[in-house]
């Protein structure tokens, strides 16, 4: 007999389905944020429409408190034109001066408005673009003028109270607001009637990953990213390194602004501030390397104070009052003095100083800067002109190496003043670069002659786009193609034959004699090369002056101070040694150390010792040219010495014959060509026919 109690399965059911019912319409109240709140100043909102400097100083005045310099209006006006029509700008601010404060504010007010739909934001790493993008979500969530006259945009924000996990099952009178919320994207929600809806606002760092970034709307639409930002997009560390800086350099080139999509071209603002010379701040400024991005340099002082006299006294009792932290004496003396020394100051904005510690001016304030941070960060990072390195005098312009061809010598003319000839070899997939150049045992030089093998009849081109190469030469001679060991081997010899050694084709001195080649040194670094370049050397026909190379990079001790092994010979920069089965010779040598010099060669004067000229006119080298300056040189000071690092440039350029330069350098080095302050070899007199004796006595009179 059943219970008094008991309940039939049917009215359980029924409670469990009521339960339910009751259950979701309390969670889907809990997820629907109800009405939105009236817009509470259309004037005021609408009057920030086309006015970014307006939008700054009433949605943000905690910010922006103090005036405006004129390097932020300057700001402000590309980051307008920017936003509403588009292009690319690169701008220069001291460290600071509220770079990053603007960007984030450009962000919001391109989202805000519907200006742009997928904005981009982009920090030297991921720790510092999350830190733009939360700053962005705190100003959606709790910033109370926006809440008031963007309420689209913000209630929902508003509504999550915090809870990211939140967002996924947000709803606006029923319907999901698409409100997405992670530490790297925020999506705008989407209500009807709100232009913003569906907008985007992404950061990254610069080395996390750019490509393929794009967002499908719930309406099957796919943005992609149409405003990038890029606030100081190094660190301290990368700045110091090249390869860093031709990464990231590459990264924004290549990736970055590929944002937009095939056919499309996304707007993009760089604020940046420069750490060292030729860092990736410097360079993108640099307009005759990247003239696109219209680069603009601001500083902190316009220009600088002239009473050295009284600013040098000031700055020993700063340091004496930075020891106690007490500046009142300090602060007392440019009081007293201040119109001596404010005299010819100019700070780019006068309201920059720090009140609390009793600082008068902003030029009391940057000279503080300076003495505080040293002359060469204040120069770089304050006034975005690092200090040139006075080891950068030596290196040559472009019009410089141009000015250094000598029509008095065509191709093949040795000048009467060289004691020897060396030639260089740089082994690439397909081809072959040669260089030969005249030397004496002061590193005179002159270039006396360079090409490609096989040759070509083309004053531009790449190694990439070039139709004659060893393996289509090889194939339409002999009908086939051999491996690529043997393509080299072939190619050296046939090199060797037509043009190093060619007996049809002396290489003439002028006035006349003939000389020959002393010194063959073949790069034997390239791929596979190495087994074949030995090979080749002691096979090829000219064992005795044939050395394979190896360029490597020295950051400690030179090369030449490691200790010397039984058999090895040692000079300036190099290293001739043997395999470990004692055959087969082959030299080491410092790649940044010769590199350097030749383009030092190239940087002293015609006459002088140590200049290197060029064969023929100027119209001739522009090719030439191109190789020579594909580099860009870091000098870094370490512990035991400075040293030189060259790299190519972001875009990958060529830079073979200048590399084969520097082999034509190592192989007159082995030869006994000596730098300023060196011994220099003896060598034997150069040995003239009888002939030739007598046809120099007939000419001279």
């Amino acid at each position: 007999m059943p219970a008094a109690n008991a309940v039939s399965p049917e009215a359980y059911e029924h409670h469990k389905a009521t339960e339910a019912a009751r259950n979701r319409a309390r969670s889907l109240a809990g997820r629907d944020i109800g009405e939105l709140p009236e817009i509470e100043d259309h004037e005021r909102r609408e009057g920030c429409r086309l006015d970014f400097k307006l939008f700054c100083e009433t949605y943000h005045a905690e910010r922006f408190y103090w005036g405006w310099s004129a390097d932020h209006l300057l700001a402000i006006e590309r980051i307008e034109q920017c936003v509403l029509k588009g292009g690319q700008f690169a701008l220069a601010m001291a460290r600071a001066s509220g770079k990053t404060q603007l960007i984030t504010a450009a962000g919001e007010w391109a989202d805000l408005y519907a200006h742009r739909h997928y904005v981009m934001i982009l920090g030297a790493d991921d720790k510092a673009a999350r830190k733009l993008l939360r700053s962005i979500r705190m100003d959606y969530e709790h910033n109370p003028l926006l809440l008031a006259d963007f309420p689209e945009v913000c209630f929902p924000f508003k509504a999550i109270d915090g809870v990211r996990q939140r967002a996924s099952g947000q709803l606006y009178l029923g319907e999901p607001t698409e409100i997405e919320i992670t530490n790297e994207r925020i999506v705008i929600p989407t209500i009807p009637n709100s232009p913003a809806s569906g907008s985007v606002i992404e950061v990254a760092g610069l080395q996390s990953g750019i490509r393929g970034r794009f967002m499908n709307r719930k309406d099957g639409t796919v943005i992609r990213p149409d405003l990038l930002l890029i606030d100081d997009p190094q660190t301290k560390q990368s700045a110091k390194s090249p390869q860093q800086v031709s990464d990231r350099e590459e990264t924004i080139h290549a990736d970055c602004m590929g944002l937009a999509g095939p056919g499309k071209t996304i707007a993009a603002l760089a604020a940046v501030t420069v750490i060292k010379t030729d860092d990736l701040a410097d360079r993108l400024l640099d307009r005759k390397l990247h003239p696109y991005w219209r680069g603009q340099r601001t500083q902190l002082m316009r220009s600088m104070p002239k009473n050295e006299e009284l600013w040098e006294q000031y700055r020993l009792i700063h340091e004496r009052c930075s020891e106690t932290g007490e500046m009142a004496d300090a602060n007392a003396f440019y009081a007293e003095n201040r119109e001596a020394m404010d005299e010819g100051a100019d700070p780019s904005w006068p309201e920059r100083y720090d009140r609390e510690n009793g600082e008068l001016s902003a030029t009391q304030h940057a000279m503080n800067l300076k003495f505080r941070v040293g002359p060469e960060a204040f120069a770089s990072e304050y006034q975005n002109q690092p200090l040139t390195d006075e080891l950068e005098d030596d290196l040559p312009t472009r019009e410089q190496v141009l000015e250094k061809c000598l029509p008095t010598y065509v191709r093949r003319i040795v000048p009467e003043w060289a004691t020897m000839l060396t030639a260089g070899v740089d082994i690439q997939s397909d081809l072959l670069f040669w260089t030969v150049v005249a030397w004496n045992q002061q590193f005179t030089g002159h270039v006396v002659d360079y090409g490609v093998f096989p040759p070509t009849k083309r004053r531009q081109f790449t190694r990439r786009d070039l139709r004659s190469t060893l393996s289509r030469v090889y194939a339409k001679e002999h009908g086939t193609t051999p491996g690529r060991e043997a393509l080299w081997y072939w190619g050296l010899s046939r090199l060797a034959s037509e043009v190093l050694f060619n007996r049809d084709k002396p290489w003439r001195i002028h006035g006349g004699g003939e000389m020959q080649i002393e010194q063959l040194v073949i790069d034997a670094a390239y791929g596979f090369s190495s087994s074949t370049v030995r090979k080749w050397a002691a096979e090829g026909g000219h064992a005795g002056i044939t050395l394979p190379a190896f360029g490597k990079r020295y950051k400690g001790k030179p090369i030449e101070d490691a200790k010397k092994k039984p058999g090895e010979r040692v000079g300036r920069g190099y290293r001739i040694t043997r395999n470990q089965r004692g055959t087969g010779r082959f030299v080491l040598f410092d790649a940044d150390f010769y590199k350097t010099l030749v383009m030092r060669r190239f940087g002293t004067a015609h006459g002088a010792p140590g200049s290197l000229t060029l064969f023929g006119d100027r119209t001739s080298h522009g090719l030439l040219i191109d190789h020579v300056f594909a580099e860009t040189r870091t000098v870094y000071q370490g512990p035991d010495r400075s040293h030189d690092e060259w790299n190519l440039l972001p875009s990958r350029p060529d830079n073979d014959w200048k590399d084969t330069m520097s082999h034509c350098a190592v192989g007159a080095a082995v030869r006994g060509a000596k730098l300023e302050g060196e011994a220099p070899k003896r060598r034997r007199k150069r040995t003239v026919s009888l002939a030739e004796m007598q046809r120099r006595k007939r000419a001279a009179g």
